[in-house]
């Protein structure tokens, strides 16, 4: 006898709890109020996918719970875009669908678990993410994204790639890519990622490996440059200038370039100095932040 769709909402609820966790589950029926349960259950119906001929029923059950997921957080009310108008990052709505069909069970768990942070996420899992994504470029899919996604989404704004590389690393969860990231701008990123410890210049070559640093004119958070430190006076980075008129030298990249390159943060530094010049200076008064990434509070 064939489920109906609240029966079938109700079992995704129940595979969440079980495999996932009961705070994910919560947090989904909390997104999801201003829908009746049947509405959700019959959006998240594998009929005509063909799932009949692949998989187990408890496979076919992880991927309606993660369909009950991409509803719950991916679409409006909860999901927002630029300036926290309603959006729904549900592009192609067979996609996942057709994507997850001959994946394993615990390939379809990896993708719920995006849906939360990693417990115990460590610095050195930002120097990870940062480093092991030496090209970045794939295409944004929510509907298929997960940590381990291959290749993995490049961002063109430095700040947007540190929040993809925090996801990598579990700090932040497809959740708060979908609610609190599209809120993170130029004006914003300090408030979110925290203000950190102002350094001086000297101090480069110590700040710590996993570290989110912070390059901006002083007295205007918002003309600025993100990245991770890599230790030893090296860094990651995306959208990093490689030179201005006026800099000493180029940014010295070991690897890649400005669109997403390591470098030192000394010669980074420089160039800011002559990019965040305003006249009648030589040079702009730059403000160096250290971030440690387990310290922030407004990661979920």
């Amino acid at each position: 006898m064939a489920r109906t769709d609240k029966e079938r909402f109700d079992e995704a609820i129940r595979y969440i709890i079980r495999y996932i966790g009961a705070d994910l589950a919560l947090s989904a029926t909390g997104a999801l109020t201003q829908r009746t349960d049947a509405d959700v259950g019959a959006a998240i119906s594998l009929g005509g996918a063909g799932y009949w001929r692949h998989g187990s029923e408890d496979q076919h059950t992880a991927v309606r719970a993660l369909l009950l997921c991409q509803q719950a957080f991916l679409m409006a009310p909860f999901a927002v875009g630029a300036g926290g108008a309603p959006f729904n990052y549900i592009v192609f709505p067979d996609l996942a669908k057709t994507y997850y069909l001959k994946k394993t069970e615990e390939q379809v768990k990896q993708a719920l678990r995006a849906y939360l942070p990693i417990g115990g996420a460590a610095r050195d899992d930002v120097v990870t993410a940062a480093t092991g994504i030496q090209n970045p470029g794939g295409g944004t899919y929510w509907e298929t994204m997960r940590r381990d996604t291959d290749p993995f989404p490049g961002m063109p704004v430095c700040f947007d790639a540190l929040k993809m590389w925090l996801f990598k690393a579990g700090f932040v969860s497809l959740r708060w890519l979908a609610q609190t990231g599209p809120l993170m701008t130029a004006q914003t990123v300090n408030a979110m990622l925290g203000q950190g410890v102002v350094i001086q210049e000297a101090q480069l070559g110590n700040m710590p490996a996993g570290y989110l640093f912070n390059f901006h004119r002083a007295g205007d958070q918002a003309v600025c440059h993100w990245g991770v430190s890599l230790g030893a006076g090296w860094a990651a980075g995306s959208n990093t200038t490689a030179n201005w008129p006026g800099a000493a030298a180029p940014v010295n990249f070991r690897s890649g370039g400005g669109a997403y390159g390591e470098f030192t943060l000394a010669s980074a530094l420089e160039v800011c100095k002559h990019k965040y010049k305003r006249p009648p200076e030589a040079v702009a008064d730059v403000t160096i932040r250290q971030i440690d990434p387990t310290l922030v509070a407004t990661y979920f």
